[in-house]
């Protein structure tokens, strides 16, 4: 389950023990013999209003990893713009500018070639080397100036050469949950077997181990509260009509 790290964020544990509490206080209330028509109000209430803070604590969630991104995308252009040492930094462009104007064919292609993740090349110096492409095209056969080109390209993209804050673990990180906030839905949650079983639905629990997750809306989880609700009334020659669950 590629959302099992998005499942375990303090948000939506907190919504799978705030529905696990309610479970467990109806059970209290049936125990108590509370009226069933109290007991299913007060179920719609407490559902309603945890769905409601799933909901906004999940928009909130994702908006902090957009915000983590912005700001470590930001920090790294900040970082990039001013120079501890503005005379040492001319001179290193002015170096690697020297270096690769006296690069042949043959050199630059060792160069490019010879690019590792490890080399970290800042924007100026991927500018510099397009120029360089630039200048050496016309000495290239076709054929050896789009394989360089491509290799090339695809060292700036799987390095992130032009965009080095999303190198970062930080940022990875923020991605990663970000993107997986759209494979999810807040009208339902993804719980383990211990959430099915407290709802008194573990033989519908469709997982290969009890650690894997399966969805169930929140509609479900009112009806798995009602049924429960409505066994006890009947076993107290009690009817009432239930009501329905309330859509946001």
């Amino acid at each position: 389950m590629a959302q099992r790290e998005l499942f375990t964020q303090p948000f939506y544990t907190k919504t799978i023990d705030a529905i696990k509490e309610l479970s467990r206080t109806i059970n209290t209330d049936i125990n108590f013999h509370q009226l069933p028509t109290d007991i299913q109000d007060e179920a719609v209430n407490q559902l309603q209003a945890i769905n409601a803070t799933f909901d906004s604590d999940f928009k909130a969630f994702k908006q902090a990893q957009v915000d983590t991104m912005e700001m470590l995308k930001k920090k790294y252009t900040e970082a990039n713009t001013a120079y501890i040492d503005p005379t040492s930094e001319m001179l290193n462009r002015q170096d690697f500018e020297t270096t690769l104007e006296l690069m042949d064919v043959t050199g630059f292609k060792e160069y490019v070639n010879a690019l590792k993740p490890e080399d970290k090349l800042k924007n100026w110096q991927f500018l510099m080397i397009k120029k360089t492409f630039a200048r050496l095209k016309p000495e290239f056969s076709d054929r050896e100036y789009r394989e360089l080109s491509t290799n090339f390209e695809l060292y700036v993209q799987q390095n992130n050469v032009t965009q080095l804050f999303k190198n970062t673990d930080d940022y990875k990180k923020a991605e990663k949950l970000y993107n997986q906030t759209f494979a999810i839905r807040t009208g339902n949650i993804w719980g383990q077997k211990s959430l099915w079983d407290e709802l008194d639905m573990g033989d519908c629990f469709f997982g290969e181990t009890p650690q894997d997750y399966n969805t169930i809306q929140f509609t479900e989880i009112y009806n798995a509260f009602f049924q429960r609700i409505r066994k006890y009334a009947t076993s107290q020659g009690i009817n009432y009509d239930a009501k329905p669950y309330p859509k946001f």
